[in-house]
Formats: structure tokens, C-alpha cells, sequence
């Protein structure tokens, strides 16, 4: 299906660029369209509403991560998987965070602590850095 090819794409360009908001509600529009009137194959709607979620969380979170991914997280963003982050601890233990490609190091690092247990109320984040 031809159409899966320009949703592949587009979801690499959503990853490289941070488009206007203009562009992001235009797209959401479109794509909640397509999904509610038109009838699709299973796997053109699985990738309408990923690009759809992408598409919201670029309007929620305005900065962009700006750099060409290289090839296997373009192929991670082309088959909708997360990447997978090893972080090593300096006790020698590690830890597996899953991440979307649009995610930046903050929200990983959310992702660290919260899986570490950590009440980021009571301890600040600031408090933890990557090196």
C-alpha cells in the first residue's frame, strides 16, 4: 500500500522537524478525518492514529528534538517501535527505559527515575543528571 509509505515518511519528518502549529492542526484535522469517515485497511489506520498521538504530543511539547536520526531509529520511527535506552548506573546495575523518538533527555530521565522508584516531589529532579 502506497499510503503506509508516506505515513513512514512523514513520521520521520515529524522526528527531524518541528512544523509550525498551523501545519500540526491542519494534519490533525486531516488525519482525524480520514479516520472517522473513511473506512481503511487495519494497518493505514494503526498508522493514522500513531501519526495522530505524534502529531498531538509535537502541539504539546513544542520543541523539537532537531538532529537526523540514524539508520535504526528511522527504521524504529518507519515500523512505530519504541527505542530502547540502556542506562548504566555508576553501581554497576542498568536500567532498559523505552522511549519514542520525539521524547527528549528530560523525559527519559522521568522515565529513569520513575522506574527507579524515585518520588520526583520529595526529590527533586534536578538532582540527577545523565554524564
Amino acid at each position: 500500500m502506497p499510503a503506509i509509505r508516506i505515513y513512514q515518511t512523514f513520521s520521520v519528518f515529524l522526528h527531524i522537524y518541528t512544523p509550525e502549529e498551523d501545519f500540526l492542526y491542519a494534519g490533525l484535522h486531516v488525519f482525524f478525518d480520514r479516520m472517522t469517515v473513511i473506512k481503511h485497511h487495519e494497518k493505514e489506520e494503526e498508522f493514522m492514529r500513531y501519526l495522530f498521538k505524534k502529531m498531538i504530543r509535537k502541539v504539546e511539547k513544542a520543541h523539537g528534538v532537531g538532529y537526523m536520526p540514524i539508520k535504526y531509529q528511522i527504521m524504529a520511527l518507519m515500523s512505530k517501535r519504541q527505542i530502547s535506552i540502556p542506562i548504566y548506573l555508576p553501581i554497576g546495575n542498568n536500567v532498559l527505559i523505552k522511549a519514542e523518538s520525539y521524547e527528549t533527555f528530560k523525559d527519559v530521565k522521568l522515565k529513569v527515575l520513575q522506574e527507579m522508584g524515585i518520588n520526583t516531589l520529595r526529590i527533586p529532579e534536578e538532582f540527577f543528571a545523565f554524564f
